[in-house]
């Protein structure tokens, strides 16, 4: 298959989670579906990412753990770790791990849905932005400050 739209898929019921390496798209695109994750971060960014959604925001699992002398991580650790997220599917028990992951990720869903919405903090930033750009804003006194004359503004290269 050439292309495989990410989001249709992570919004399809029978997705339970979503093994990711953590970019910041992948992330979001997971917090805006509420689906639970089970990370592996490379570099950059990633390992950050894997950090919030772990420790921070409770949406997911780490496979970097347990990894092995040689870097791999061992299938068992592999099957652990999805049987952790999945556990919500096999059995619906309080305390069920799999279950509270679940639950944030949907609690980030809602957030992040409501944000875009008109009216929403995401909404207000960008009709913001869209507004300063058609109404020309004068960037170089945000960038610079207000307290400059134009031939101030023109030393500085602005």
């Amino acid at each position: 298959m050439p292309w495989c739209e990410q989001l249709k898929v992570l919004n399809h019921p029978s997705v339970g989670g979503f093994l990711t390496h953590c970019g910041w798209n992948s992330t979001l695109e997971a917090l805006f579906m509420g689906v639970p994750t089970f990370m592996l971060p490379i570099f950059w960014d990633q390992p950050v990412d894997s950090r919030l959604m772990v420790s921070e925001w409770k949406v997911g699992l780490s496979l970097t753990e347990k990894t092995g002398e040689d870097g791999v991580i061992p299938r068992e650790e592999i099957a652990t770790v999805v049987r952790r997220l999945m556990g919500f599917r096999l059995m619906d028990l309080d305390g069920n791990e799999g279950n509270e992951l679940r639950k944030n990720a949907l609690e980030l869903k809602e957030a992040s849905q409501r944000a875009i919405e008109e009216g929403g903090s995401s909404f207000n930033s960008l009709e913001s932005f869209v507004q300063g750009l058609l109404h020309k804003h004068d960037w170089t006194k945000v960038l610079v400050g207000d307290d400059l004359t134009e031939e101030e503004h023109k030393g500085n290269g602005c």
